[in-house]
């Protein structure tokens, strides 16, 4: 199962100005792979059509999903965004999907806006300490490079 998350931007530039098939999942008919497009901004449909695609890849083989959804910030600190207006970024954040499964949670009485306030509130907390452990954990090995890839481009000598 291959799964590419396209937040529409590579750097600077907009998906559909850097590839002629701006539709990433299409191009898994070139290897007659079994594909399709999801709504990466909803949670529900991500972990319904991940189950799916994994039933279908144990089965059938390949399979290639194109999670589409959105990035807020630049690429990096140095990038002044003068590819897209506040306007979309704004219009985009109504989409999110961290707010969005917290309004379906509500709405289906699974929990209350005090106890998800509460939830990220403890969140919020343990990043600190998540950090600490990222900084402080050591490299790893090149080899681990290597770990979970399909196929290896280098061959054993």
């Amino acid at each position: 199962m291959y799964l590419v998350e396209n937040n529409q931007y590579g750097m600077g530039t907009e998906v559909g100005r850097a590839s002629a098939v701006s539709a990433i999942f299409q191009k898994g008919c070139a290897y007659d792979i079994a594909n399709r497009q999801l709504n990466g901004q909803d949670v529900q449909e991500m972990v319904e059509s991940m189950d799916e695609a994994l039933d279908y890849a144990r089965q059938n083989g390949p399979v290639l999903l194109e999670a589409l959804t959105y990035r807020y910030a630049g690429h990096s600190m140095g990038d002044p965004e003068r590819y897209r207006t506040k306007a979309e970024i704004e219009e985009a954040r109504t989409r999110d999907p961290i707010f969005r499964l917290g309004d379906r949670l509500i709405a289906q009485g699974v929990a209350t806006q005090a106890e998800l306030d509460q939830l990220h509130q403890a969140m919020e907390a343990e990043l600190p300490g998540i950090v600490r452990f990222a900084e402080e954990s050591p490299e790893p090995e090149d080899a681990a490079l290597w770990e979970h890839v399909f196929v290896n481009p280098i061959p054993d000598r």
